[in-house]
């Protein structure tokens, strides 16, 4: 009787251990992406560390600074940014409209910019905005020379002088404006080196000169080359150079007047390049700016002024037309001609 009772507790025990190690394997053996520890706990490995899913069969999405969590934690970090919906399948974001990138962090840019500008971080727009929280995740349009509006939606229209406000010597007091550049060697002369001249028009676009030398300027090889500018950019303008030489012992000044009223108002300053553009596929081709043998000409030594702010109006279509923001042209009222409307065929 005994030696049958023994046999029955062995049993037992054998089939409460046969038991206890069939329940201890983790749920779903944790699918392959986990391993299984104690008290029957998957420990999920990377990207399935999800903690809604214990057998570690779901995903875990991008994570990104969340524009939802403003009061609770300071922009925290989300999974999809709150601006979409995790597949737990595939663990990628699926982003709501108007949201991009792999945590949904960024906005998308209106239209994609109508393929007329490129889609920037706002802080790759304006500086300023550096220390913002979204610096990096708010996207805008950077729009190609020629096009502006959220979207870059719209053409450019040409702007002019209106021509029914009087200049000065005319009956009014409106001037043309004038810039001065003064460049002034660090050491002794300048060497024949040479530098170019940058602008940048009313679309946006920048414009180079060819190289300029600097022992030998003239007034009118500076105007030659402004002139130059494609698209009748700057139409006409009245140059002085002083100090001119060889060699130059003290500064040359180079006084620029906007004289055409496509060039009217407020002009972008006209600057100098003066660095070395000797490397091959370096277009235009010129040497550093330099003085004294070898010495660099720096950003101390040249001094921009606007001698004369412009005064005349700088209007789209001069005031007296409308825009045609799909063609980039100005429809000019009765009695205005011109690609800017700025000419009068008759008197009002």
């Amino acid at each position: 009787m005994q030696t049958k009772l023994s046999a029955l507790v062995v049993a037992a025990v054998a089939v409460t251990s046969l038991l206890t190690a069939t329940d201890a394997a983790c749920a779903g053996n944790c699918n392959g992406y986990g391993s299984c520890g104690a008290w029957d706990r998957c420990t999920c490995y990377g990207s399935h560390a999800d903690p809604n899913a214990e057998d570690c069969s779901n995903r875990v999405c991008p994570y990104g600074k969340s524009s939802g969590k403003i009061a609770t934690d300071n922009h925290g970090y989300s999974e999809c940014s709150d601006n979409g919906t995790c597949n737990r399948r595939s663990g990628l974001c699926e982003c709501n409209e108007g949201f991009t990138g792999k945590a949904c962090q960024r906005n998308e840019c209106p239209s994609d910019c109508n393929g007329h500008g490129q889609c920037q971080t706002i802080e790759t727009f304006d500086s300023s905005y550096n220390s913002l929280w979204d610096h990096d995740q708010t996207m805008v349009c950077l729009c190609d020379p020629g096009y502006e509006g959220p979207a870059c939606e719209r053409r450019m229209c040409p702007v002019g002088d209106d021509p029914l406000t009087l200049r000065s010597g005319f009956g009014g007091d409106q001037v043309d404006e004038v810039q001065t550049i003064t460049i002034t060697p660090s050491a002794n002369a300048f060497d024949d080196t040479s530098f170019t001249l940058k602008f940048t028009d009313w679309t946006g676009q920048l414009h180079e000169t060819r190289p300029l030398a600097i022992q030998t300027l003239t007034a009118m090889e500076v105007t030659e080359a402004l002139q130059a500018f494609p698209n009748n950019v700057i139409p006409s303008v009245t140059v002085t150079v002083t100090g001119a030489g060889t060699p130059f012992t003290s500064a040359v000044a180079i006084a620029i007047t906007f004289d055409s009223t496509d060039n009217a108002g407020t002009q972008p300053a006209i600057t100098v390049d003066y660095s070395d553009k000797s490397a091959a596929g370096s277009q235009p081709v010129k040497g550093p700016l330099t003085c004294d043998g070898g010495t660099a000409i720096v950003a101390g030594d040249i001094d921009y002024t606007v001698t004369t702010a412009g005064t005349e109006e700088s209007k789209v279509c001069s005031g007296r037309g409308t825009c045609d923001s799909e063609l980039g042209t100005c429809t000019c009222f009765t009695g205005y001609y011109g690609h800017a409307c700025a000419s009068q065929t008759a008197l009002q």
